[in-house]
């Protein structure tokens, strides 16, 4: 690619395969290998604390969405989607108005649905299936491509 504008269907591709990347690689369960891999070097890699983590992240994602309509399209506060994101996305008030300065950035504002939307509909697709990921990777896909399949 020579050109990857910010804003087009490519960037909820680009945001779902690097999401999906390690699991397309190692398997559903890729912390164990993880694990192996880093032991060696040091490091400490509780595979159960890390897959409930990923696990909850991944349910907790919806929420920083949730919080980007409240802002754009339900006429909401800068403060009703920071209480969006403490309360439900479980986010310290801090980090939640941090994001807010992304939610509200003109050229950012919609890209969070590139994270929320993109896990989910390439994991559909791919199916556990490498040639699958591998498609993705290669071939001009688009999300109704995704949804398609």
């Amino acid at each position: 690619e020579s050109i990857f504008l910010v804003g087009t269907p490519q960037c909820l591709l680009a945001e779902g395969l690097a999401d999906l990347a390690l699991e397309a690689l190692l398997g559903p369960a890729p912390e164990p290998v993880l694990a192996e891999l880093l032991h060696p070097l040091g490091i400490r890699y509780d595979t159960e604390v890390v897959a409930a983590v990923a696990t909850a992240g991944e349910a907790l994602s919806a929420v920083r969405g949730n919080a980007a309509l409240i802002l754009h399209d339900r006429g909401g506060s800068e403060d009703d989607a920071i209480d969006e994101l403490v309360r439900w996305g479980l986010q310290p008030r801090e980090r939640a108005a941090k994001s807010i300065a992304f939610l509200t950035h003109p050229t950012w504002r919609s890209y969070i649905f590139c994270y929320v939307a993109g896990l989910p509909m390439c994991r559909a697709f791919v199916r556990g299936e490498p040639a699958r990921f591998e498609h993705l990777l290669t071939e001009q896909v688009t999300p109704q491509d995704l949804l398609a399949a």
